[in-house]
């Protein structure tokens, strides 16, 4: 859910500089000015180097900062500093904080954590969840949640749910 929101948010920025840009008079010759929306500011989310926030983390960092042309390398590497923490910040800790270091350090991170085979299996492994005791309606709904939420995580990545063969091939 936290991804298919990023990436909408994404996608609404992006629409959104296109039109503020491309704004375009209509045939009669009259120009309409652009609609220019105050959206809330975006944060970039953390990373600690859980797989399964992996591809979150990638989407949102790509489209907020990565990919954003007007900011300098060196800003974006301190940007990267600052949304990974753990286990991700110790991997590239000792990289210098300069222009080349930041592709030095986002391409070590990528290798070392787009490992789709593994993502798949950590979502696999969190919905290995423990059966119920006793009845009890809030372990029921977090059973169901967390299920559903890893489900629609493996579905992102173009994986076919309906069926078992995840469980049976990973």
């Amino acid at each position: 859910m936290v991804e298919r929101y990023c990436h909408l948010t994404g996608f609404i920025q992006t629409k959104l500089k296109e039109l503020e840009v491309t704004g375009a008079p209509e045939s009669n010759g009259n120009f309409e000015p652009s609609v220019k929306v105050k959206l809330p500011q975006l944060s970039i989310p953390r990373f600690g180097g859980h797989l399964q926030d992996c591809v979150t983390f990638k989407d949102t960092f790509l489209s907020l900062v990565r990919n954003n042309a007007t900011i300098p390398n060196i800003q974006k590497f301190h940007y990267l500093l600052a949304a990974i923490n753990g286990d991700a910040r110790k991997v590239i800790q000792h990289i210098p904080a300069s222009e080349p270091g930041f592709r030095v350090a986002w391409e070590i991170l990528i290798d070392r954590y787009e490992n789709e085979r593994l993502i798949i299996n950590t979502h696999i492994d969190i919905m290995k969840l423990p059966s119920l005791a006793t009845e009890n309606t809030n372990q029921l709904r977090q059973i169901v949640d967390t299920t559903k939420c890893n489900l629609e995580a493996l579905k992102a990545m173009n994986l076919h749910t309906e069926t078992w063969d995840l469980m049976i091939t990973f």
